[in-house]
């Protein structure tokens, strides 16, 4: 499957599919260019591409859809630029990043321990 044709066909950047599959546009780009899609989120992709295809007007709802998309960047630019929102998204990273420290720290040891006792 051509992803870029598909996108392209429903009228969307790679900025506004990557919304909809809440991935980044990057990311969304190396869909494109390896032509693979992990099977996570295979089944949304093809759930947005027949959404889309079943609607009349095209033009229509890529008008809606970068709305939306724009929307949705604009407030989340937004809520940035607010320090007690920033510090709460930059808490939980660092509560999660406390959280999965130990687990990472073990699994590095039992690597090590693999590879080096012999």
């Amino acid at each position: 499957m051509d992803i870029k044709k598909e996108r392209e066909k429903i009228g969307m950047t790679q900025e506004e599919f990557g919304i909809l599959l809440g991935v980044s546009r990057k990311t969304i780009s190396t869909y494109e260019s390896s032509g693979n899609i992990p099977e996570t989120k295979e089944k949304a992709f093809s759930s947005i591409l027949s959404n889309y295809s079943q609607k009349n007007s095209s033009q229509n709802i890529n008008s809606e859809t970068k709305k939306l998309a724009n929307e949705c960047v604009k407030n989340w630019t937004k809520l940035m630029e607010f320090d007690l929102f920033k510090n709460k998204v930059e808490n939980e990273a660092l509560k999660l990043a406390y959280q999965m420290t130990p687990k990472i720290i073990e699994e590095f040891r039992k690597e090590w321990e693999k590879n080096n006792v012999k």
